[in-house]
């Protein structure tokens, strides 16, 4: 929730409490960083071993994929997860959902994508999501982040 954002100091902290927020309308999310030309799996619930493991995987976005234009577009999306890169880099390593209604959700800083929140109903059947107040929520983080950077900034700045 909004509260809970404003109480953090660091990066990773606020992409896990965006990541917690997307986890509790899925059964299944990652969070995905923008690194040059591919998306790096930071962290997942309800993936991987325990369900909330750092995972290092990594998935390209030189062809057009629905990962790909949500980073560069910087859009939700909340529909068929019919794409050939889901399917071979991305579920080919945590397993395909067996509904395929998938969430995409970017986290944004100054105009650009800096990470991307995946999320999937595993073997769930799919519930209304509530993609406003997510959408919402990911926008706050991005000016939180916006946030932390100048803070350090600063910091480096002061004797």
């Amino acid at each position: 929730n909004l509260a809970a954002l404003r109480e953090l100091r660091e990066a990773p902290a606020v992409t896990l409490t965006l990541l917690q927020q997307v986890a509790a309308s899925f059964a299944r999310a990652l969070m995905l960083i923008v690194g040059p030309g591919e998306l790096i799996a930071e962290r997942g619930i309800g993936v991987g071993a325990g369900g909330n493991a750092p995972l290092g995987f990594r998935i390209p976005l030189g062809e057009p994929s629905l990962l790909r234009r949500a980073v560069e577009n910087g859009h939700s999306y909340l529909g068929s997860a019919d794409d050939a890169v889901l399917r071979d880099h991305l579920h080919a390593v945590i397993g395909a959902p067996n509904q395929s209604t998938i969430l995409l959700l970017p986290l944004r800083s100054r105009g650009r994508t800096l990470a991307l929140a995946y999320a999937d109903f595993g073997d769930r059947e799919p519930q209304p999501v509530p993609v406003e107040p997510l959408e919402a929520l990911a926008g706050q983080a991005g000016l939180l982040l916006e946030l932390i950077a100048c803070r350090k900034k600063l910091e480096k700045c002061t004797p």
